[in-house]
């Protein structure tokens, strides 16, 4: 959805995957997959005495998580010979040409038969992109989540946003970080080896350990996310613009 009705101080989170899910589960002792009527959320979020608070997040920092998510979850990285610079462009190729219910690495290259899929932690096995050519899995878009509640909101009906950073002001729950390693190396065969974009998925998925987002990003695989996830960026400084920051 994910969408949190807190029906005891009249308050709803409006928020998408990788942007405070857990945490707000958490505080909230609601269910992380709770599925509402829609008729219900729709009449919450047109009451004027119900709080809306939109959960936002930086679009390279959420890719990084959702990305890292992914890889942690599923088995099918460890067969992935491909750098993350090689990755970036095998998403990117899927999200221009929206191929639909991708799930292998063939769509791009040609050589390759390998299969690449999410869901790992729920023991699911699902394309990294959807029946509409949307990219699925973690590194899914904010836009497709949060734009159909927005569009219901009322600029001056109490609604206020909120980054997912800033989340521990209004919760006692802290975000669920994943650990990196600060020097952004392991020990592989007695040697020191060090990750970036031009490392292989496999190599890293086997290391267990997440790079830190500047090791994993140049100037053209930021561009690259920056056109997959556009929609997200406008959004959300349509958003910044239009409501409240939560002080």
């Amino acid at each position: 959805m994910p969408i949190y009705i807190d029906y005891i101080d009249n308050r709803c989170f409006i928020l998408s995957p990788k942007c405070g899910t857990q945490t707000i589960s958490k505080y909230l002792k609601i269910p992380i997959n709770i599925s509402y009527d829609r008729d219900e959320i729709i009449e919450i979020l047109k009451d004027k005495d119900f709080r809306k608070i939109i959960v936002i997040r930086d679009i390279y920092d959420r890719f990084f998580s959702g990305f890292y998510e992914d890889l942690k979850n599923n088995k099918c990285y460890l067969n992935l010979d491909i750098t993350f610079f090689e990755y970036v462009k095998f998403l990117l190729f899927c999200y221009d040409n929206k191929l639909k219910n991708v799930n292998n690495l063939n769509v791009y290259f040609k050589d390759k038969n390998n299969l690449i899929e999410w869901g790992g932690c729920s023991s699911l096995n699902l394309n990294i992109t959807d029946q509409d050519g949307n990219l699925s899995g973690h590194i899914v878009h904010q836009f497709n989540h949060i734009k159909p509640y927005i569009n219901i909101l009322d600029v001056n009906d109490n609604v206020e946003v909120i980054d997912v950073n800033e989340l521990s002001k209004i919760t006692n729950v802290h975000e669920n970080n994943k650990t990196y390693n600060k020097y952004d190396n392991c020990q592989n065969n007695n040697s020191e080896k060090k990750f970036d974009y031009n490392s292989k998925l496999s190599d890293i998925k086997k290391s267990g350990i997440f790079p830190k987002k500047e090791k994993m990003i140049n100037p053209t695989i930021k561009r690259i996310l920056k056109h997959i996830y556009i929609n997200d960026l406008k959004l959300i400084n349509q958003i910044k613009n239009t409501f409240s920051n939560i002080k």
